[in-house]
């Protein structure tokens, strides 16, 4: 029997992920994590240094940039038939990765490296850091006194104010792409880009016409996103970047695709039409506002509310201002331990 190790098992593409081997496979599933959650996805969770990697059946998955990174400091990393090779941490260089997509032809945005260089009538700008941590210091700075006051390992680009973000998920082979699958994320939280609250299928081809050029350029081996908007013109679209790690909406990707998970797990994961998903529990992470909102698109979709542990979703539950209270008394309450 297959046992998986899940790196930050409470990830939104961890869960994701977790949920679809369990339904779908006679498998055992544990969480890498020093803390003990009390969550039914999962059948134990376990130190790092308590894995026999030794063992063929033991399948290490970093999900998070920050495991990927780090086990593809070390060594290349193989799920299924897909090996995430150690030159994909490339594309975390976010300078040299612009730099190259520039070259093979791909569309950015107008980026500055230092802010210095940024004059008043450029704002306002996106900044985001330099390296890729998996979500991190990122905004809209709307005036020079909004740029946070650590900004050396930041860049920034022009800002696109079109709604919603388009991704490109795939497998690749040494430059060639294997399968994939586009959406666009209607609404994200942070709003700016980030984890979808409500995906929908798309189709265009020179979004994936870009992806071949960027997998080529990096003769890109393993999985991804790469992550587009619609220029201001909307003539055209400008690449954002590609996250070399397992994404927050997957699950919507694999799901349509099952290529995805046979290829990655050796698992066969029905194929579903699903138009759209919605993401309720990240709705409500959003505020209020945002939950009323996204329930009209509810209806026809593919709802999904993803069981963290019983403590996150008592958590959910609470209105912000007493989640924020609850995490300071908290946090003050370990400080004297």
């Amino acid at each position: 029997m297959k046992n998986y190790y899940i790196y930050t098992p409470l990830a939104p593409q961890s869960l994701s992920i977790a949920k679809l081997l369990k339904k779908n496979s006679d498998c055992r599933i544990f969480g890498i994590s020093e803390v003990k959650y009390g969550c039914r996805l999962y059948d134990g969770f376990v130190g790092e240094s308590q894995i026999d990697i030794s063992n063929e059946d033991n399948v290490l998955i970093p999900t998070g940039a920050r495991s990927t990174e780090q086990l593809l400091k070390l060594r290349d990393v193989a799920l299924g038939s897909v090996t995430m090779k150690r030159g994909s941490l490339a594309v975390y260089d976010k300078i040299g990765f612009l730099k190259n997509a520039e070259e093979c032809g791909v569309p950015i945005p107008k980026t500055w490296l230092d802010y210095a260089d940024i004059r008043d009538d450029d704002f306002p700008v996106f900044f985001k850091e330099k390296q890729e941590k998996g979500g991190g210091v990122r905004g809209v700075a709307w005036s020079r006194s909004d740029i946070p006051e650590i900004h050396e390992n930041l860049i920034f680009q022009s800002f696109i104010d079109t709604k919603g973000t388009y991704g490109v998920g795939f497998l690749a082979s040494e430059g060639r792409i294997v399968t994939h699958f586009i959406h666009y994320e209607r609404e994200s939280i942070p709003p700016h880009g980030g984890s979808a609250v409500i995906i929908e299928k798309f189709n265009d081809e020179r979004l994936l016409e870009y992806t071949r050029k960027l997998a080529e350029k990096f003769n890109f081996s393993g999985w991804g996103l790469a992550e587009f908007k619609l220029n201001n013109d909307k003539s055209d679209f400008v690449l954002m970047e590609i996250n070399a790690k397992f994404w927050a909406s997957c699950e919507f990707a694999f799901r349509n695709n099952p290529v995805f998970f046979k290829e990655l797990f050796g698992v066969t994961v029905p194929r579903q039409e699903i138009g759209r998903m919605v993401f309720l529990d990240r709705a409500w992470e959003n505020g209020i506002g945002c939950l009323f909102c996204s329930l009209p698109s509810c209806f026809g979709s593919e709802v999904v509310f993803q069981y963290k542990s019983l403590k996150g979703v008592v958590l959910l539950l609470l209105p912000k201002f007493l989640k924020k209270l609850l995490i300071k008394i908290n946090k003050k309450l370990k400080g004297k331990k």
